[in-house]
């Protein structure tokens, strides 16, 4: 069974061979390129050495979303890699010399995924539990009649859990997650689905009122309005615009729910990846809010969340 490391945060790896050791050679493997990286250290004085390799392994990372999910309830492959890595010390600088004693050391293959650690956790490191759903709170909120999912790791494999039409738990990870409902009212849903802390698409409903709006931007400067002989036209501009275009703005809002969305609130403001489920389209967007009042029931009695979106293309397509 693989262990499953978040690279969102630093992965560190290191070794010490020693008193003779005064260079160190990291070899890494990601999703059998042999070997991605190679990366020399000389450690003169210290003996010993370690690198973080959370940035290498990030790049082959790439989470698509087209609006479904692929058949099956495994997790898509492009979500996560594989990788391992290979170290070995040696007597002299720069990887030369006799290769001291103990050498290669291997770090076994482990399973990669953008999940990523707080700080207050004081360990850089994420490791995943081998055992637990990926999602931060058990309560999860769903519109009437409406199928959902989440996933969670399974002794060591991360599974595809299902939440039916009319689900009011789920079982996942040896915990049940409670499902509550948001009766149909006179506004339309809106979905979100973001990365979240573990590095797992997930959903996030607003059940009230939802605005759209556009944000125009545009340059302008003075042009010369003069022919060669010196004559102009009252018609013509003087004051040019160039370089204008605008994009789709959404402000969703939550409705009256519990402070169980308060985890996700924060996790779907540290998404680097978000998409929009709107007028049955799916579309790629950015959170524009720049901080968030977390509120529990005993503030604020009944707790609402307001957030800004903005769709993550411009309107006019400037694809070059």
């Amino acid at each position: 069974m693989a262990i499953s490391v978040g690279v969102r945060s630093p992965y560190f790896i290191s070794w010490d061979a020693g008193a003779t050791a005064n260079s160190y050679k990291f070899s890494i493997a990601i999703d059998g390129v042999i070997f991605a990286y190679t990366i020399i250290k000389n450690v003169p004085d210290t003996n010993k050495a370690g690198i973080d390799v959370s940035e290498l392994i990030k790049d082959y990372i790439n989470i698509s979303y087209t609006g479904s999910l692929p058949v099956g309830t495994s997790v898509p492959a492009d979500w996560g890699v594989e990788w391992y890595a290979v170290i070995n010390a040696y007597t002299g600088e720069n990887a030369t010399g006799s290769l001291v004693a103990g050498s290669p050391q291997l770090i076994s293959t482990r399973d990669a995924y953008l999940g990523y650690a707080y700080y207050s956790d004081e360990d850089p490191n994420f490791v995943y539990s081998s055992t637990t759903p990926l999602i931060s709170n058990y309560t999860l909120w769903y519109p009437d009649n409406t199928a959902g999912y989440f996933y969670s790791n399974e002794s060591g494999t991360i599974t595809r859990k299902t939440v039916s039409t009319s689900a009011t738990s789920v079982s996942a990870g040896g915990q049940t997650i409670t499902i509550k409902r948001f009766p149909c009212n006179k506004y339309d849903d809106v979905k979100l689905v973001f990365t979240n802390r573990y590095g797992m698409l997930q959903e996030l409903y607003f059940f009230a009122k939802n605005t759209e709006s556009t944000n125009f931007t545009r340059e302008k400067y003075k042009s010369n309005v003069f022919d060669y002989a010196g004559i102009y036209q009252k018609e013509d501009h003087q004051v040019r615009s160039f370089d204008v275009n605008a994009k789709t703005q959404y402000e969703l809002s939550t409705g009256y729910i519990s402070e169980d969305y308060n985890e996700f609130i924060k996790e779907l403001m540290l998404s680097e990846q978000v998409w929009a489920h709107i007028g049955g389209e799916v579309r790629p967007v950015s959170v524009v809010d720049s901080n968030v009042t977390y509120r529990t029931s005993v503030n604020d009695k009944l707790v609402s969340y307001t957030v800004n979106i903005e769709q993550a293309n411009d309107l006019i397509s400037t694809m070059r």
